[in-house]
């Protein structure tokens, strides 16, 4: 359940077809890559969903600034953009890049270079074992594994409506457990659970769960077998 901002899509397209960066671009004699200087505090924060914001510090007798970025899995930089200030704003999806700056002189040679600034944008991981039990007439337990880094969770219920709607968000990566309460009576019931990071970065959704509440003397498992006596029953991932 992905939503790509329609511009970072558009600045991914024409990133694949910039040319690569070399220092080679410019009719002037270029200085070698080991007698440049640093960049240095190049920090990129997250500011939206779809948005960071690289900030390094100003240096002296540099002119403009190239921002290079790449995917942490291709081998060379893509030239996103030429600014004159220390700082950019970069649209972004879910991904694994690299940053990096190079800085320009008067005579537009690259006289310095930032180290690399590695930031991953994916969401975290989908919580794993996810349960689904039935505890009464009217009460369905659910749990899972706790995800580190994760921010904390959603749940989501389709009721029989046809569709998942968003009934409970946790913060917390430490909760693995909760109740939801006031349910109908030997009714099926369908749950499926993200973890989220900062600015509602969600996971991949985990499989469907599906479990009824307690109805009488009887009830029903996710496959549909009668449990007698009410002994609880316990799903788990349906794919």
């Amino acid at each position: 359940m992905k939503h790509w901002n329609f511009w970072a899509l558009l600045v991914a397209l024409s990133m694949t077809v910039s040319c690569a960066p070399s220092d080679s671009d410019n009719t002037v004699d270029q200085i070698p890559q080991e007698d440049r200087i640093s960049i240095e505090n190049l920090k990129v924060e997250t500011t939206d969903k779809d948005q960071v914001l690289l900030t390094w510090d100003q240096l002296e007798g540099a002119k403009k600034y190239k921002i290079l970025r790449k995917f942490e899995s291709d081998s060379s930089f893509l030239i996103q953009d030429t600014v004159d200030i220390n700082s950019y704003s970069s649209f972004v999806f879910e991904e694994n890049y690299v940053f990096r700056i190079w800085a320009l002189n008067s005579l537009g040679q690259i006289f310095a270079e930032s180290e690399d600034f590695h930031l991953d944008t994916r969401g975290p991981d989908t919580p794993a074992n996810f349960r689904a039990q039935a505890t009464g007439f009217s009460t369905i337990r659910l749990s899972w594994d706790s995800v580190t880094g994760s921010l904390g969770y959603k749940i989501y219920r389709n009721d029989g409506a046809g569709y998942f709607t968003l009934i409970r968000q946790f913060k917390g990566a430490a909760v693995n457990t909760w109740t939801d309460f006031n349910l109908f009576r030997g009714y099926r019931y369908q749950y499926k659970i993200t973890s989220y990071i900062e600015f509602e970065h969600e996971s991949a959704e985990s499989g469907v769960l599906e479990v009824y509440t307690f109805s009488g003397t009887t009830c029903s498992t996710c496959t549909h077998d009668v449990i007698t006596n009410c002994v609880l029953a316990t799903c788990t991932v349906k794919n």
